[in-house]
Order: structure tokens, then C-alpha cells, then sequence
């Protein structure tokens, strides 16, 4: 093919890249990815082989830019999603529609099982590159469903892997080829509604194996047993007009039996996702069964209290396995109400000796208040967040607060993300504000986002899950009123511009990698203070908070062997990757 003359005016650079683009994947699917030679796009693109070396840097550069056009997998990937709390079933659909939907991209996409081919066939380190960046948007997905996994019998990453393999292979053999597998022509519609059904039955079969086994068949007919001995005679006493003095005799025995059995029946279930379905069923029905007992227009509940007894004794075993989603029984939430109303009279008295404003400890009393609302929902992750909540503010309010930006500081630690807090926050950070100078104002600004930034963590969770967290919030509200200082605009999605890096290690295993680098001459910092500072500055952990000066330095040196493990996985892929540069 002729170069094209050179037009007049000026040259579209953009047309021209995109030419050179299409041009390797011309090639590609003509001669495979051996004639991928500069001589050859330049020819096939009708541009100066010059071009390349300007716009691309090189064939390399253009390589590179071809590949991550044509792949779709990354694209492709940031469509799926999961969570760690996603049951069974979300797993087995989204794993099932992601193969599927592969297959249909993979079959239809000549340019796609070229670059495959050429992956497979010899080392380039672009494809190689890229592969990675798939499989770490891939580790996603799974790093969320191996836990569904864990404890059975099913490698689930296995039965993927060879999922994904033979759709690879049996296309490939398809259309490379012309050939069938296992007399399977891919090129026949039939074959393929077969290779898809079969994808999901697969799938399918693999999930069931994992949540399925015979512990866990046989625990529950065993436990709807006891339950339906129990509804007989809740059914009994429900007819009474007014509830005896002292619990029935005959629903003591149930509940003993209750007490000595669930536990049992945990023991005897293979993974985690067995065993939070088990306790899903068994508290939803105790709770319904509190519910049906309790009476609110009479002064004694004694049936009902025997079964929250119950319910207690299975939260005391499971408080960390429980699912979130379940709903407590309101009997249960008033009970728990008056431990904890007495504790929060306590904590409230030391708060008013250190003269918080009243408007303040109103907001750290709603958590506790909604425990006895009667028009509240209480699931059990709003519970679990309470008695950490309660906890921490038990622990540290003897000592540790003194004042009210010591509250401040414990409350963004615990992720107490509510609306009140919030307000009461930024109002009182404007009030300081008020009759300051600029340059003292830019300095309060300052050193208010860096304290939001540097609360240390009591607690990964937070009082509402669905919503922003608490550092968030109140970092947007300082830029915005450091940008309101520098009569910048307010609007847009800038409004905070974070130059922290976010990293994939906790706070200690942080603060250990910077601490080797320190050690190898990486960093120059005078002191031990300084470096900390800068590494509670410029890094997060991950969960995305900066860790405080003062964790850092605290976790230096650690000694549990586990940090260093996940650290040296780091250190081999660094390793690999500088030894095929020096080859």
C-alpha cells in the first residue's frame, strides 16, 4: 500500500494514532502477531514509519496502546461486582453471566484471540503487564467469594481457571483451526446454547457443593423439629388470657434443650457461609417467637424473657459470625436498653464534668436512644456497632477526654458518621474560625483536616454502613472552605485533592515496608519523627485511612511473622520484575 501524501494544513494527530491502531490489529488477524514489524504498520496504515517513533515512542508504545484498546477484560471486569457479604447465589450469577458473557465477547472478537494466542505463545512484556492489571481487577471477584469457599471441598478458582481455559481453547480450536472438540463445533448456535447452559450448570454445581452438604441437611430438619415443638406451645400459651407469674414449665425444658443444641449443631457445619445461614434461620425464628410472646400492656413477660435468655446465649457464642442483616426482636432491644441507659447515665456525668456541650452529648446519645425506640428497625450490625461504640467510649472517657476536640477525635475514630455530629463539628470549627486573619485561618484549616485524617481508628465499622464515612465528610467541608478562602469555585467533583497513596497493606505492615526502605538508604529523613509524620501524611492504609503519627511509629518493628509474609510476596513480584530488566 502507497504512503498517502501528506496532507495540507494541520495533521490530525489523533486519526493518524488511531490508524496506526487498526492497523496492527489488521495485521494481527491477517499474519498472526509475527508480522508485527514497523515496516509492516506503516505500510498497512499508509503513514510514515517516523510516526511511530513521535507519537508512540516506539513499537513498543504503539503495541501497548493496541492492546489496551482491543482488550475488553478490564472493561469487561469493572462490570462485575461483589461484596464479602453477597450470598452464594450472588456469587454462582455473577460468575455464571461473566463466563457466559466472555464466551460471547471472546468468539465474536478476532483481534481479542489473536492477542490471546500471542500471550500464550511467547513472553512480551506488555502483554504481560497487561495481564496482570487483568488479573488484579479479577482478584476482586475472588478475594469476595473465597470465603464462601473456604473449609469445603470445592477449590472454586480451579473450576473458573478451567472454565475460562476451555472457552479459550475450544474457540480458539474453532476458529483458528476449523475444527470440533469432543465433536463440538462452536460455529453451530446449537453448540453454543449448549456451552452456555453447561457454563452455568457448572457453576451452578460447584456452588451447591460448597453450601450444600449433608452437616448442614441434616442440622436443619433437626432444628425445625425443636422449633415446631415450640410453636405448639407458644400456640398454648397465647390462648391465655393473662401470662402466669413464672415461665411454663414445659417451655423451660425447650429452651434448655435450645441452649445445649444450636451450639451443636454449629460445631457440626463445614464453612462459614453453613454456618451464618444456620444462625440466620435460628435468630430470625427466636425473634418472632419473642415478638409473639411478649405483650406490651402487661407488666411481666416471663415466657418471653426465657427466650431472649436464649437468643443471649447464641449472641454470646456467634457475636462475630451473626449476619448484619438480621432484625432483634424489640423485647430483646428494651432488655438491653436498661443495661446499657445506666452505663450511658455514668459516661453522660463525665462528659458534663468536662464541659462538652450539651448539644454534643445529645448526638453521641442517639446510637444508644434508638436501642429503646419503638418505631426503630434494630438489625444486628446497628447492635454490634453499639456495643463497640459504648465500649470504646466507656474505656477512654475516664482520662483520655479532657476536652472537646479529644471527643472530636474518638468520635471520627469510631466512624460515627451521623448527620448530628457532623453539624455540631463544622459549626464549631466556624465559630473558631470567626475573627481570624487569612493567614491564621489557613493554618486552622490546615491543621483541622490533618486531625480528621489522623484519628486513630477504634473500629472498621460505621454507624451508618451505606453512608459517606465521618472522615470524608468533614475533609469535603474544610476544602471547601479552604477553597471559599481562595474565592475558588465550589462546585465540581475536586472539591478535595488528595495526594496520599492508597495501599493494599494494613497499618503495620506499612509501616514496616517504609521502615525496610528507611533501612536500605531509600529515604533520607533525619529522625524518626519526621519519617512517620511523612508516612502518616502520604500513605493510606487499606482501608483507605491515613494512619497517626504515633501508630506508625508504634508498629515499626513488628515481629508477628504474618506482616512479613504479605511483605515479602511485594518484594518477589518487585524482584522478578527488576531481573527481566537486567537480562
Amino acid at each position: 500500500m502507497a504512503v498517502r501524501p501528506r496532507q495540507k494544513g494541520k495533521k490530525n494527530k489523533l486519526t493518524t494514532m488511531q490508524e496506526f491502531i487498526n492497523a496492527v490489529g489488521s495485521i494481527l488477524k491477517m499474519e498472526g502477531y509475527t508480522g508485527l514489524k514497523v515496516n509492516n504498520i506503516s505500510k498497512q496504515s499508509g503513514r510514515s514509519r517516523a510516526l511511530i517513533g513521535r507519537y508512540f515512542t516506539g513499537l513498543a508504545g504503539l503495541q501497548r496502546s493496541y492492546i489496551r484498546e482491543k482488550d475488553y477484560w478490564m472493561p469487561f471486569l469493572k462490570r462485575f461486582t461483589l461484596s464479602d457479604v453477597d450470598s452464594i447465589e450472588d456469587i454462582q450469577a455473577t460468575f455464571t453471566v461473566l463466563l457466559q458473557e466472555n464466551f460471547r465477547s471472546f468468539y465474536s472478537n478476532a483481534e481479542m484471540q489473536k492477542l490471546i494466542i500471542w500471550q500464550i505463545s511467547e513472553f512480551n512484556a506488555i502483554i504481560s503487564e497487561v495481564s496482570k492489571a487483568r488479573e488484579a481487577e479479577g482478584e476482586k471477584l475472588f478475594k469476595a467469594s473465597d470465603p464462601a469457599f473456604k473449609n469445603t471441598n470445592v477449590t472454586f478458582r480451579m473450576v473458573v481457571g478451567l472454565l475460562l481455559g476451555g472457552i479459550y481453547y475450544m474457540v480458539l480450536q474453532t476458529k483458528t483451526r476449523n475444527s470440533v472438540v469432543c465433536g463440538i463445533d462452536l460455529d453451530r448456535e446449537e453448540d453454543q446454547i449448549d456451552l452456555l447452559k453447561t457454563v452455568g450448570q457448572m457453576v451452578g454445581w460447584a456452588c451447591t457443593a460448597a453450601n450444600n452438604n449433608d452437616t448442614i441437611s441434616q442440622s436443619i430438619p433437626m432444628m425445625n423439629n425443636q422449633f415446631d415443638t415450640l410453636d405448639t406451645i407458644v400456640g398454648q400459651l397465647l390462648t391465655q388470657d393473662e401470662p402466669a407469674a413464672t415461665a411454663n414449665i414445659i417451655l423451660v425444658g425447650e429452651a434448655r434443650k435450645l441452649k445445649r443444641s444450636i451450639p451443636n449443631h454449629v460445631l457440626s457445619l463445614n464453612n462459614e457461609t453453613q454456618i451464618r445461614t444456620y444462625l440466620k434461620v435460628v435468630v430470625t425464628k427466636l425473634s418472632e417467637i419473642i415478638e409473639d410472646l411478649y405483650r406490651p400492656e402487661h407488666s411481666q413477660h416471663p415466657d418471653a424473657d426465657l427466650i431472649v435468655d436464649v437468643l443471649k446465649t447464641v449472641i454470646r457464642h456467634f457475636f462475630d459470625v451473626l449476619p448484619d442483616e438480621v432484625v432483634l426482636p424489640k423485647w430483646f432491644c428494651i432488655h438491653e436498653a436498661a443495661e446499657i441507659n445506666l452505663r450511658w447515665q455514668n459516661l453522660k456525668q463525665k462528659l458534663e464534668k468536662v464541659n462538652i456541650d450539651p448539644f454534643l452529648i445529645d448526638a453521641i446519645y442517639f446510637p444508644i436512644s434508638r436501642l429503646s425506640s419503638p418505631e426503630v428497625e434494630v438489625r444486628w450490625y446497628d447492635f454490634r456497632y453499639l456495643k463497640v461504640y459504648l465500649s470504646v467510649l466507656d474505656s477512654e472517657a475516664e482520662g483520655f477526654i479532657t476536652c472537646q476536640e479529644d471527643l472530636f477525635e474518638l468520635m471520627i475514630g469510631l466512624g460515627y458518621n451521623h448527620t448530628r455530629f457532623s453539624a455540631f463539628y463544622t459549626a464549631a470549627l466556624k465559630k473558631s474560625l470567626k475573627g481570624l486573619d487569612e493567614a491564621s485561618r489557613v493554618i486552622a484549616l490546615e491543621k483541622a483536616f490533618t486531625a480528621v485524617a489522623q484519628a486513630t481508628s477504634r473500629t472498621d465499622m460505621r454507624f451508618i454502613p451505606g453512608k459517606a464515612g465521618v472522615i470524608e465528610d468533614l475533609q469535603k467541608w474544610i476544602a471547601a472552605e479552604q477553597k471559599r478562602g481562595e474565592n475558588l469555585p465550589l462546585s465540581g467533583e475536586n472539591t478535595i485533592v488528595d495526594y496520599s497513596l492508597n495501599t493494599t497493606l494494613n497499618t503495620a505492615e506499612l509501616s514496616c515496608w517504609q521502615k525496610l526502605q528507611l533501612d536500605a538508604g531509600m529515604y533520607t529523613e533525619g529522625s524518626v519523627d519526621e519519617f512517620t509524620d511523612k508516612v502518616s501524611h502520604n500513605f493510606k492504609n487499606k482501608r483507605g485511612m491515613r494512619p497517626s503519627s504515633a501508630s506508625v511509629r508504634s508498629k515499626l518493628y513488628g515481629k508477628e511473622r504474618e506482616i512479613y509474609q504479605t511483605l515479602q510476596a511485594c518484594v518477589s513480584k518487585i524482584k522478578e520484575d527488576i531481573d527481566r530488566f537486567l537480562r
